[in-house]
């Protein structure tokens, strides 16, 4: 359009400078000046003021027809293309301006519009600008420009008025460097002096005395000596780079510290600052240079400035976000029920939509439990692209990330890790932490964030400690897991159905008013405008959740670290590398397939395995083991026994009767009624009976005690004689009659 007027414009007569043409027809200026005396061009008129000078101008439609064709040619060229130089936008407002320097240069250029105004109508800039120095000093324009020219002198009172080296300096200013700020106060007198003098000097007292001297050549007072020091200290500031260096330590040291430290690390005769100076320095600091430090680098970057990631663009599963969140309250734990923790939550959401369609809890971000999150997400919208998490274990391992086993690569998604330490690259995902998570766990008794109440915290965790020890159990508002798993569903189900700050505003269909976009009605929205989600088949959602390893076939066999299984169908397979998928909750089969994913074989765990022997010659190995061994322990106990009596003399021909049995269980039954045995009397072991055989006088009784050939003649001997049994013995025979087989051995019990 700007090339069709110029076009348009020039037959019209805008006039011409001999710089404009010369331009058009490729010459220098003095070519054009002879030409148009040469011809004799007819002049406009009409003069043009450019660089202090007064150029003649000439209508186009007086020229030649050359001149003509040229000067339009050249017209439509430089409207058509401006120069490179030119900026595609408003020129960039030069940094550090406040708004007083923004209203004096603003007033200075309407100032001198008005000159240029005049120039227009016919005056020269001589005239111009005597007019509105006579004006201004007479107070004859009007209050507003005066309001301008108060502006443009930027000083203190209102009788300021205009001068003409004042306006031919605002001038130069614009021209030279396109704006009029003033610039900054440059020193002068003896602080000049001090500033020139300080970097080769040896302290404040040899500059003071050097600054002294050179005033005294000159017939200059000067300055006090506490005069330079304070100069010194607040403007050229000589401690600061000392200061700063212990200001940026990660112990973030106070500045009374600093300031206590800082006599040790200046040189001599540098003074030292006041705590207000110091101060004043750090508060003068940006923030980045401020926290620099003490700081770490990742921890600076919620300083600097950032970018904001839009998703609003995609359509919703485009791009998909999780993360794990140790969830801030106490619940019991699944295993030991009479434990607390504070359980894992991995959720799963759109990065569009903001809908959490995913969602596992467990002891901690394992593996399992990430992989559990994405197939219930999966089993809830189907598939998505890009999934972006962090470089934490449960995302980034074999099973989850692996080129051609791992179960996002079998799902056809694309896996992205953020920066490691930048969780501000995962915003979404942590906002919905603390809009969701955290916001459910502060309705809980036992909510353990870091803005809990410590005193109501250690209260709670006292009335946990006081029922365990009282009752034996925790206390009922300790959820218990389940219930805790159907909670935690309804409160992201509530989130989804909440109003979220980042989405659309609409006009709520009950109450008429203006609110957010829920992520419920976010993602149905784009199911209503066409969207479809990818639902994949339970056969291939089976399959996809159980983690694959690459095994070789061995006879038949696969091995995983937990067992071994076979298949008769891997045969002809034997000395091959296969894939073996399992599942995590049964280990009783495994799936096999070769390299281009078909299925081989469904192979069982010790598919293979039979008894060594049968079953019944094996039983009967086992009891005659058990009875070899009771009879190792009695033989133990009969060589102990001995040990402690010593030997005695030997009644090998000594028999318990039926009247011995009997005394000896009532003795038994004493013993365990914990009521010691009346004393009785001694019985004589008889001599076998043999025929025809004359009897031999008894022995004589005697005190010794007699050596027994096995257990069972010492018990009948120890129920028999409780008088002359000693308390060990006692002891002893109470012990071996708790055993079921020694009752039998003794005959005290049926053997049924």
């Amino acid at each position: 359009m700007s090339a069709v007027i110029a076009v348009e414009q020039d037959p019209a007569g805008l006039p011409a400078t001999y710089a404009e043409i010369g331009e058009a027809l490729g010459v220098d200026r003095s070519s054009v000046l002879r030409r148009a005396a040469r011809e004799g061009w007819q002049d406009s008129g009409q003069r043009r003021l450019i660089d202090r000078v007064w150029v003649m101008q000439f209508t186009p439609s007086t020229l030649p027809q050359d001149v003509q064709r040229a000067l339009a040619k050249h017209r439509w060229k430089t409207a058509a293309a401006p120069p490179a130089t030119a900026p595609a936008g408003p020129a960039p407002e030069p940094t550090g301006q406040s708004d007083a320097h923004r209203q004096r240069d603003e007033a200075v250029r309407a100032i001198w519009a008005e000159i240029d105004r005049r120039v227009a109508e016919g005056a020269t800039q001589n005239q111009a600008i005597d007019a509105l120095v006579d004006l201004s000093r007479r107070g004859g324009l009007p209050e507003a420009f005066m309001e301008l020219v108060r502006r443009a002198n930027a000083r203190a009172g209102d009788s300021r008025t205009l001068s003409r080296p004042s306006l031919l300096r605002w001038k130069r200013e614009l021209r030279e460097t396109g704006a009029c700020v003033p610039k900054a106060p440059e020193w002068t007198g003896w602080p000049r002096l001090v500033l020139d003098l300080w970097p080769q000097s040896g302290g404040v007292e040899a500059v003071h005395a050097r600054v002294a001297e050179a005033l005294a050549q000159r017939g200059e007072r000067a300055p006090g000596l506490d005069q330079v020091r304070r100069f010194v200290v607040s403007e050229i500031r000589p401690w600061a780079p000392a200061f700063l260096s212990l200001w940026q330590r990660p112990t973030e040291p106070s500045v009374a510290l600093c300031l206590e430290e800082l006599p040790e690390y200046l040189d001599e005769g540098c003074p030292l600052p006041s705590i207000h100076q110091c101060r004043r320095f750090v508060d003068g600091l940006d923030p980045i240079e401020r926290n620099k430090g003490r700081k770490g680098p990742m921890a600076l970057l919620a300083l600097k400035p950032f970018k904001r990631r839009d998703a609003d663009i995609f359509e919703p599963l485009s791009i998909v976000t999780a993360d794990g969140h140790t969830f801030k309250a106490w619940v019991r734990h699944p295993v030991n029920p009479m434990k607390t923790f504070c359980p894992e939550v991995v959720t799963v959401e759109d990065a569009t939509t903001r809908y959490v369609f995913g969602w596992s809890i467990g002891l901690a971000e394992s593996t399992w439990v990430v992989m559990d999150a994405i197939r219930h997400a999966i089993g809830t919208l189907g598939t998505w692209s890009l999934f972006y998490t962090d470089n934490g274990c449960g995302f980034v391992n074999d099973c989850m990330t692996a080129d051609v086993l791992g179960m996002l690569a079998r799902a056809g998604i694309t896996h992205d890790t953020s920066t490691p330490g930048r969780a501000q690259s995962r915003g979404r995902i942590e906002r919905l932490q603390g809009s969701c998570l955290k916001r459910a766990a502060r309705k809980l008794v036992t909510y353990r964030g870091r803005d809990m109440d410590r005193e109501a915290a250690k209260a709670v965790e006292k009335r946990i400690n006081t029922s365990l020890k009282t009752t034996g159990e925790l206390p009922k508002w300790v959820m218990p897991w389940e219930e805790f798993r159907d909670w935690l569903g309804q409160e992201i189900a509530l989130y989804n159905g909440r109003p979220h700050g980042a989405l659309p505003l609409i006009t709520d269909p009950e109450t008429g008013k203006r609110r957010h976009q829920s992520p419920q009605e976010a993602l149905q929205g784009a199911i209503d405008a066409g969207w479809e989600p990818t639902m994949l088949p339970p056969a291939v959602t089976d399959d996809l959740f159980r983690p694959y390893e690459q095994r070789k076939v061995v006879r038949g066999e696969v091995s995983l670290p937990w067992g071994r299984y076979f298949s008769q169908a891997l045969e002809f397979h034997h000395g091959e590398m296969v894939r073996v998928g399992y599942d995590i909750h049964d280990g009783a089969k495994v799936w096999v397939r070769d390299q281009d994913g078909r299925l081989l074989a469904i192979a069982e765990r010790d598919g293979n395995v039979i008894p060594h022997h049968p079953v019944s010659a094996v039983e009967a190995a086992k009891d005659k083991r058990l009875e070899r061994r009771l009879k190792l322990l009695d033989q133990h106990a009969d060589d102990a026994l001995l040990e402690r009596t010593g030997p005695r003399i030997v009644d090998a021909t000594w028999q318990p009767s039926a009247a011995d049995l009997v005394k000896a269980e009532e003795t038994f039954a004493a013993l365990e009624a914990g009521v010691p045995p009346k004393p009785q009397l001694r019985l004589i072991a008889p001599t076998p009976a043999v025929e025809n055989a004359t009897p031999e006088p008894l022995p004589p009784e005697t005190s010794a005690r007699p050596i027994f050939r096995d257990v069972e003649t010492w018990a009948h001997w120890v129920m028999a004689n409780p008088d002359r049994a000693t308390e060990a013995d006692q002891a002893e025979l109470k012990r071996r009659m708790e055993s079921v087989s020694f009752r039998l051995l003794m005959g005290l019990e049926d053997d049924e």
